[in-house]
């Protein structure tokens, strides 16, 4: 799964969480997003860890928002 997936991969039936440490971009996500979405396996939530970026914006990746557990000023 071009170096993405280690171990299990998903397939239909499956429910995935995508989960990242940190968010920035939200470029590392729309990847994985992609590769899992090619197994048939179906996405019920995108998260990251910390996000990055200062954009109050959401980060939307087809449709489905990026939770994220800490923003930059909570790492004070």
């Amino acid at each position: 799964m071009g170096g993405l997936v280690d171990g299990y991969v998903p397939g239909i039936g499956d429910n995935v969480a995508i989960i990242d440490d940190v968010l920035t971009t939200g470029g590392s996500i729309r990847k994985m997003y992609a590769v899992i979405e090619s197994t048939g396996a179906k996405i019920v939530g995108l998260y990251a860890v910390v996000k990055r970026t200062e954009v109050t914006a959401e980060v939307l990746i087809n449709g489905l928002r990026v939770n994220y557990l800490l923003a930059p000023n909570q790492l004070l």
